[in-house]
Order: structure tokens, then sequence, then C-alpha cells
């Protein structure tokens, strides 16, 4: 029976040359960004409505520019990538908890990580006065990023008392502590006032709204996240490799497991809460997306960075374009969409996990 530890590719230096193996990694990643470039032009062209490539190109050369071009850039290409950064970093941070705590099935939503960064938002949106003067100083992205930080390590202090370290246990107070978390959000929310009702429901079920969510901040500072959290992941793929293994044999190996695993594991959460801050939160891509591309390519960090990054940013992309289009006019949450098709693939592999073929340990 394979194991998620005994699947894991030799150890080797992290300044190693680059060989064969790099060349692959080359041709994987340009298969992959040609994959999002053609999900990313391919996709912006479906919609409520009729739109082609002729009538949005005719639009662009107009002097004044056209209606079709506008609502083609604004309403649905820049939605669709402001939907891949945010899927290139939910995958990324899959990638990194699955590997930190030695888990397949582990993902911020399902560790209640993304449901404590939302509690975070939720509290700064309730205590602060609408209309205040903090809201413009990032109040509503320090709360996320600071229930992210909490729910941390709050999931690993209640693992480590409880005796729960080992991976399938923190799967479980993970599950318990998002329990606690929604119910929390959704006091905040039943007393919110009226008027922030809809907006609140809809950013809790994860929401890319185009108009509120795609303006230029947000979607550069996602992307220097991304570009940010995509170099530095990298360069620690060999240490994750190690930390994969257990702290006992990183050890042995060269690595301080504990110092390396806590600063990932807050790294990972800060970005995490970002995402939150700017879409809601969003369930299962970070569960979905690494585990499929460990199937196809391997467990080696050095790939699973970036091609989980790529992976990510298409698997939104896809769902945001459901999310879109399959009950036309209207648009579901994307975090609708991401559940119905993660929560029957975390089944699965529970499933799977408990029949033996995919063993943590």
């Amino acid at each position: 029976m394979t194991s998620y530890k005994s699947s894991l590719p030799e150890p080797r230096s992290p300044n190693a040359a680059r060989g064969p193996a790099g060349a692959g990694l080359d041709r994987l990643c340009c298969c992959y960004l040609l994959a999002l470039v053609v999900v990313l032009f391919g996709a912006s062209f479906l919609g409520s409505y009729r739109l082609t490539p002729a009538a949005v190109w005719d639009a662009f050369w107009q002097p004044d520019g056209g209606r079709a071009y506008a609502d083609w850039f604004d309403l649905r290409f820049r939605r669709l990538f402001f939907a891949g950064a945010v899927g290139g970093i939910l995958g990324l941070c899959g990638t990194v908890f699955q590997a930190l705590l030695r888990n397949p099935l582990a993902e911020p939503y399902i560790l209640g990580i993304s449901g404590a960064a939302s509690l975070g938002s939720m509290a700064v949106r309730f205590l602060l006065p609408a209309g205040s003067a903090l809201f413009a100083e990032g109040w509503l992205t320090i709360g996320p990023l600071a229930g992210a930080l909490a729910g941390t390590a709050l999931l690993l202090a209640v693992a480590r008392w409880g005796g729960l370290y080992d991976p399938p246990s923190l799967i479980l107070a993970g599950a318990v502590l998002t329990a606690i978390f929604g119910a929390l959000g959704l006091l905040f929310y039943t007393l919110a006032p009226e008027r922030q009702v809809v907006a609140t429901l809809l950013w809790l079920m994860g929401n890319i709204n185009a108009e509120a969510m795609v303006g230029t901040p947000h979607l550069r500072n996602l992307l220097l996240l991304l570009a940010a959290g995509g170099v530095g992941f990298f360069a620690f793929a060999r240490h994750l490799d190690l930390l994969s293994l257990g702290e006992e044999e990183a050890a042995d190996l060269g690595v301080s497991p504990r110092a390396l695993r806590v600063a990932l594991l807050i790294a990972a959460s800060l970005l995490t809460g970002a995402v939150v801050a700017a879409a809601g939160p969003i369930g299962f891509a970070g569960l979905v997306v690494p585990h499929i591309v460990r199937t196809l390519h391997g467990p080696g960090h050095d790939r699973l960075v970036p091609l989980s990054i790529l992976g990510g940013a298409i698997f939104l992309m896809l769902c945001d374009t459901a999310a879109r289009t399959c009950f036309a006019p209207h648009q579901l949450p994307i975090g609708v969409v991401t559940a119905l098709v993660g929560g029957p693939f975390f089944l699965f592999l529970l499933g799977t996990r408990r029949r033996g073929a995919l063993s943590v340990a």
C-alpha cells in the first residue's frame, strides 16, 4: 500500500544542479501556462449573454471604447484573472499545509484556517462603525490576517494539548474548530445591520464580485502575494520534502524542523487570510488541486509548488465560469461551486484513506 510518507522522493541537497528533471519541470510549467491562457481567454467569452472575439476586437478600436470591450474586460476577463490569483494562492497553501502536517487531506478550509480568517473579518465589520476611517486604513484586511494566525495557533494548541498531533486527528480538530468559527460568524451575521445582510451572506459563501473585489488594488496585492509566496515556498521545496518525512528524519538530515514548520505555517496562514479578505472563504481548492498534481506528477515539492499554483488558477477560473453560466443570468457564489466539486472529492479521499490506500504514517 502506498503511503504519503513513502511516496516522497529521496531527499537531495537543495543546491543540487538542475538536470533532466528541471527541464521536465520547465515543459510542464509551459503546458500548464498554455492551458491557463486558453481557459482565461476562452472562458472570458462565456456568460449570460454572447460576446464574440470579433465584437470585442471591433469595440477595442472605437475611439471612445465600446460596451462589448468594456463588458468583456471589466466583467469577465479581469474577474477571471482575479479568480486565477485566488486559486493560485489556495493551491499553494493547500500544498504547504499538506506537507507541513503530513496529511493529504489538509487544506485551509478543512483545517478551520479560512473559518478563523472569516471570523476575524466579521468581527472587524461588526465592531467598527460603518463608514469608519479605520476601514480605509486596512482593518478589513488585518482582521482576516489576524484571524488566520489565531486559527492556526489554536489548531496546533488544541492538537498538542489533547495529544492529537498525529495527522488524522488534526483533521478532526480542524473540523471542530471550523464548526465553532462558523457558529460565531453566523452570530455576527445575525446581528449585522439589515443593509449588510445580503452582501455579508454572499461573502461568507465565497464570492468574486466583479465590481467590488476586482479593482486594481485588490488584484495587484494578490498578485504580489502570489509571486512572493510562490518564490518563497519554491526556495524551500526540498525542505518541504524533508519535513514531509517527519521531524526526526528532517532533523537527521540537517533541517531545524520545529522552527521551520512554524515559520512556513505562519506564511501559509497569512496568505490564506489575504484570500479570505479579498474573496471570502473558498473551500476545497487547496485540497483538490495539490492532490491531482501529486497524482499526475509525483510528490516532489519542486514540482508541486509551481504546478499547484498554475493548477489552482485554472481550477478556480473554471469554477468561476460555471458559477457565471450554469444558472445565467443568476450567478452563484464561487464557494458553492468549489464545495459541490470538492466535497465529494474529500469524501472519496477520506474513504480511500480509511481503507489504507492513502495512509499518512
